[in-house]
């Protein structure tokens, strides 16, 4: 009887130390995905690996993705590391990267600094200064400051470009050259 209680206790303790082992490994897998901010207020919350895939009241689909988030503890906006947008609805896909971004939850998201993308299956670059907004619920986004575009060799570079979703076109202006090769 008395082997018996020390197995019991023994048992006991295994348990409990392995759940508390569970629960240690657990909480650091979400401390490296969540973090508190660094500024003394501890209005920002960091959020590693960051994926928002939704579908759209207006139709389609957007997913915003970020290596690293910085969040608003009001929730309004977040400033995003290495971020991505794709925007799927009525025939047009557009995918954008960058590595900087302002996310404003379901509305606009704006990329900065080494702007690269696709729209449906044209390749655009921005310049080093040129600033990127797409308005997420109106399927519209404009790109200032130097846009290139190529396909198959050819190439169209403007200082600003309009894409909108419902027309399906595409809107140059500023300084257009077109270089078409057969």
């Amino acid at each position: 009887m008395k082997k018996l209680k020390i197995i019991i206790i023994i048992f006991t303790i295994l348990i409990i130390l392995s759940v508390a082992m569970i629960i240690v490994f657990k909480m650091q897998k979400m401390e490296s995905f969540i973090q508190e901010g660094d500024n003394d207020n501890k209005s920002v919350m960091i959020i590693n690996n960051l994926v928002l895939d939704r579908n759209l009241p207006t139709g389609g689909r957007a997913k915003v993705e970020a290596s690293r988030a910085y969040i608003s503890k009001q929730g309004k906006y977040a400033s995003l590391d290495n971020c991505s947008i794709r925007y799927v609805a009525n025939n047009i896909d557009v995918l954008a990267t960058a590595k900087k971004c302002v996310y404003i939850e379901d509305k606009k998201i704006t990329l900065r600094s080494s702007i690269k993308g696709k729209i449906n299956d044209v390749s655009f670059f921005g310049d080093n200064n040129s600033i990127f907004e797409f308005y997420i619920t109106k399927g519209y986004g404009i790109m200032e400051g130097g846009v290139k575009i190529s396909e198959k060799g050819n190439s169209v570079e403007a200082g600003k470009l309009e894409i909108f979703k419902e027309k399906r076109a595409l809107y140059f202006s500023k300084g257009v050259r077109v270089k078409y090769e057969n």
